[in-house]
């Protein structure tokens, strides 16, 4: 489903075997289509292209609690519960692909590489809330359900 213009919280926990360019988390974008993904890129945690970085690297063979969160028109992005990166202030309608997102391979190009290595739990989509506004505890625990 897509995002919208709600509120909206993406989450994992990771764990890249190795970096590449574009290791992809979750991806909305249809085949060939413009729109927003949640990725891994040489070791720094992207959200889009543009909208937010990381401040620092991810390393391999380490378990990281990743998440992006939109509450009103902030943007946040936080690794194990800290924010990392600017604030990205917008109003994004974040449509979405036919059969999307897609979970650790690319949604634009699926026969075009870019996927996820390694492994990821407690993938979690949340639209029409954001989960999380400030640093918060990750979660220690597999979610329910």
């Amino acid at each position: 489903p897509a995002l919208g213009t709600s509120d909206f919280t993406a989450e994992a926990w990771v764990y890249e075997t190795s970096q590449s360019a574009w290791g992809v988390i979750l991806d909305w974008r249809a085949v060939g289509g413009s729109g927003v993904y949640f990725i891994i890129d040489n070791g720094i945690l992207k959200w889009g292209s543009s909208y937010i970085s990381a401040g620092s690297s991810l390393s391999t063979n380490t378990w990281y609690h990743v998440a992006v969160s939109r509450s009103g028109t902030s943007t946040k992005l936080f690794i194990n519960g800290s924010q990392t990166g600017s604030t990205y202030s917008n109003t994004n309608d974040y449509t979405a692909g036919a059969d999307r997102p897609c979970i650790g391979t690319n949604g634009y190009n699926p026969t075009g590489g870019l996927d996820f290595e390694g492994y990821m739990q407690d993938v979690r989509v949340t639209i029409g809330l954001a989960r999380y506004t400030t640093n918060f505890t990750p979660p220690t625990e597999s979610f329910e359900g």
